[in-house]
């Protein structure tokens, strides 16, 4: 039940929580602020704020009697003499302040969605010819060599002339998969065209292109067009939800090795390579981030950037205590029982296995099988964060190097 008025001192202290249910008095000074009856065995009643922001979404607030500035100059002896009346002055207050930060915060996040929506507009516009030739340049600009530059350069001759003068949003899924799948080109240059290609619309989507979508449908065309007519694990298509998550639950019960069993769950939380999960280290951790591939590794041209989710921070968490727990301080998430703790597990195949026969499935591949499952999208690729974080220092490494807790 809604009612409004100008609230008054006399009317606050007046006033009667109702019986049952909730009373909204908005008061008509202040669009937002108002005073909540509501039933209670208390006093059932406060100040607070009700607006909506951009999107519609309701925020509320209630006004704190004990930070306002009658309650702390009031002495102990006037404390307890006080109404909610005689805070409406400084309720008032705080619900302008309140509210006058929420229609900025609002007018600050449109202007940058305007901006976020006229630069994808723009991006959207080019001809796919010049975003790679950025791409390309951008990587050089980061300290990579002519020659691996002009190697670049030199597989964009696999791309069809009539694709790269199109625009990227005028370019479908299955005409660049056509193009990505050709027996002329070696299987060098297909895994570096195709990971460029890749890293194009990636880039594309960061500016605000929407090409997530274009992304997801290109690797399924792919995927039919390199299957043709025969798939040796096509039964992980019609396996079942519950199929999947037995494995997992399998992995997260075994204690002996844990290490192994826990770096094949993080693989599926993740999506940097399994031997990057393998060898993990925590000092590549760093507020929420996990980095797998370092600037001094000049064989990647790109850098995996991972913000690490809510399960693979549980999962994280977990390992870190048993780490501690059976080896004490040490670089690595998954030391090895047998090499030591300075090195890192060298092998999960034989945990794999047996956690498929435990669930009654025959063997799978563990990346066919996690990507079959895996719900994450493609992480980010940042080389520029790295390099702002001073990552690529052994220096700055040993002063950022946290354990995520």
């Amino acid at each position: 039940m809604v009612q409004r008025r100008v609230l008054t001192s006399d009317f606050v202290n007046s006033v009667q929580p109702p019986p049952e249910g909730e009373v909204w008095i908005a008061d008509i000074k202040i669009k937002g602020f108002g005073l909540r009856l509501f039933t209670s065995s208390r006093s059932g009643k406060s100040f607070s704020i009700r607006v909506s922001d951009e999107s519609g979404r309701s925020i509320r607030k209630t006004f704190d009697l004990y930070g306002s500035p009658v309650y702390i100059c009031a002495t102990a002896e006037d404390r307890f003499r006080l109404e909610l009346g005689d805070f409406l002055d400084d309720a008032r207050s705080w619900a302008q302040t309140e509210i006058e930060k929420l229609k900025s915060s609002t007018l600050v996040e449109d202007e940058n969605r305007r901006d976020r929506d006229e630069v994808g507009r723009l991006v959207r516009k080019i001809t796919f010819q010049r975003a790679a030739e950025s791409l390309i340049a951008g990587l050089y600009g980061r300290g990579r060599s002519q020659a691996y530059k002009t190697s670049l350069f030199s597989i964009l001759k696999y791309i069809p002339d009539r694709l790269m003068r199109r625009a990227l949003s005028e370019i479908t899924p299955e005409e660049m998969a056509e193009a990505l799948v050709d027996d002329r080109i070696n299987p060098s240059n297909m895994t570096k065209l195709r990971s460029l290609i890749v890293q194009v619309f990636k880039q594309a989507d960061d500016f605000g292109a929407s090409s997530s979508e274009f992304l997801e449908q290109l690797s399924n065309h792919i995927k039919q067009r390199l299957k043709a007519d025969y798939d040796p694990y096509s039964a992980l298509d019609v396996l079942k939800r519950q199929d999947y998550e037995r494995v997992l639950e399998c992995l997260e019960k075994e204690s002996t090795p844990w290490q192994q069993a826990l770096c094949i769950r993080l693989y599926f939380e993740v999506g940097a390579p399994l031997s990057r999960v393998m060898s993990a280290r925590w000092a590549q951790i760093y507020d929420g981030v996990w980095y797998p591939i370092m600037p001094s590794e000049r064989k990647y041209w790109f850098l995996s950037r991972e913000p690490l989710s809510g399960a693979a921070t549980e999962l994280i968490d977990r390992i870190n205590t048993l780490v501690l727990r059976d080896f004490g301080e040490t670089s690595f998430l998954f030391p090895s029982a047998h090499r030591g703790a300075d090195a890192p597990i060298a092998s999960i195949q034989p945990m794999w296995r047996r956690a498929l026969s435990e669930c009654g499935l025959p063997y799978y591949p563990l990346r066919c099988f996690a990507l079959r499952f895996r719900r994450r999208k493609t992480p980010s690729y940042f080389r520029t964060t790295i390099d702002c974080l001073g990552l690529n220092s052994e220096e700055n490494m040993a002063d950022l190097s946290k354990v995520l807790i």
